[in-house]
């Protein structure tokens, strides 16, 4: 019986921890499922998984994968340093939606990336950080 107390609570203990950077909006529900860096995009899923972007990639994705999305809009903020170098707005047209942007990285634009996946009243529903070395 203890074995299975155990077992349990380890169940519990690891079902119950949150993932970092995916929040659901508390106003009108639209969630983040999952969202990542990749170099590109295939039948609607990303093709890799990026945490580091060789310097003299020319360009990169941020996937998106919304629930609760239909006739929501999302902006996918590009930041660079701290500096926002793209903002592009996403129509989703489903509750469901698998969409991504792109940003064309200069030779210069090395160092600590993120994409803030925003709401248009600026709330951020995930933040999804690369680096370009």
């Amino acid at each position: 019986m203890r074995g299975l107390m155990i077992v349990v609570s380890m169940v519990w203990l690891v079902c119950s921890v949150p993932v970092t950077g995916l929040a659901q909006d508390e106003d009108d529900g639209i969630r983040v499922a999952e969202a990542v860096i990749t170099t590109s995009v295939v039948d609607r899923q990303p093709t890799d998984r990026l945490e580091v972007v060789a310097a003299g990639t020319e360009q990169v994705a941020c996937w998106t994968d919304l629930r609760n999305a239909a006739g929501q809009t999302v902006i996918h903020a590009w930041i660079h340093d701290g500096q926002t170098r793209a903002r592009v707005r996403i129509e989703a047209r489903a509750d469901r939606w698998r969409c991504y942007s792109t940003k064309r990285l200069l030779p210069g634009w090395t160092g600590e990336w993120e994409v803030k996946i925003l709401t248009e009243d600026g709330r951020v529903l995930a933040t999804v950080p690369f680096t370009v070395r």
